[in-house]
């Protein structure tokens, strides 16, 4: 009997031994693909800072639905990495001591850069979504400057070649005067269609980068400036002229 004894006791023993071995390699097993998740994480988090500053300050020209749809992109990546990392945080819950209980040293550290990992995606998610606002924005803009330039562009092309064909030569007072008045309208329209590039410019000036926008309306506003020189001096022109035929 007592030898019996002394079995069942060893088994008991070698059973909870058996347990307790059989905790520890799950532990590990489960410790292991935990920090090669967090590393995942980690390198996850380094591309999309990289590919946040490449919309940001791209090396080739974007334009903003181009910035919209990449900041869409990486905005959902990090839904899905955000999800992920929840994971991580549900299985340190289970794997590691709880609270009160001693963390080694080693954890403390792992579990410390699972939260680095939470903190830096919950900044990147901001970021991301105050750039696809601006970019959204920008959208607007551009649209708001497209239908100025839509609107001043057919008009700008019928003035230069109003300059080309040049004025009739006035053989009275009457078609002096005439040319005159038609001289003058012309310079009160090219005064008015400034307005419309002017509005399109200050749309084009709100957008994040208008570097490619500001060239066109500098563009037009040269092509305007000499136009309206050509109208003053016309309407110059044919005021001294009607001027002399007053005084013949």
């Amino acid at each position: 009997a007592d030898e019996v004894g002394e079995i069942k006791t060893r088994m008991e023993r070698l059973t909870k031994t058996d347990e307790r071995l059989a905790f520890i390699l799950d532990f590990n097993q489960r410790l292991a693909v935990f920090d090669k998740n967090v590393i995942e994480l980690e390198d996850w988090l380094g591309e999309g800072r990289k590919r946040l500053d490449g919309i940001r300050n791209p090396t080739e020209l974007l334009s903003p639905e181009d910035r919209v749809t990449k900041t869409m992109e990486v905005q959902e990546d990090i839904n899905k990495k955000s999800e992920f990392c929840g994971k991580q945080e549900t299985e340190k819950g289970e794997i590691f001591p709880k609270g009160g209980e001693k963390v080694s040293s080693d954890a403390k550290k792992l579990i410390k850069r699972l939260e680095t990992d939470r903190a830096e995606l919950n900044k990147l998610d901001a970021e991301i979504k105050s750039e696809c606002a601006k970019f959204s924005e920008d959208i607007k803009h551009l649209a708001e400057f497209q239908t100025g330039i839509k609107a001043f562009e057919p008009w700008m092309k019928k003035a230069e070649q109003r300059i080309i064909d040049g004025l009739n030569q006035p053989k009275s007072l009457v078609e002096s005067c005439e040319i005159l008045g038609d001289s003058k309208n012309f310079q009160d329209e090219c005064e008015a269609k400034l307005k419309i590039l002017e509005e399109a410019a200050c749309s084009a000036s709100r957008m994040t980068t208008h570097d490619d926008a500001g060239k066109q309306e500098v563009a037009f506003k040269e092509r305007w400036v000499s136009v309206h020189e050509t109208t003053k001096e016309r309407v110059a022109r044919m005021t001294t002229l009607v001027e002399c035929w007053n005084k013949l």
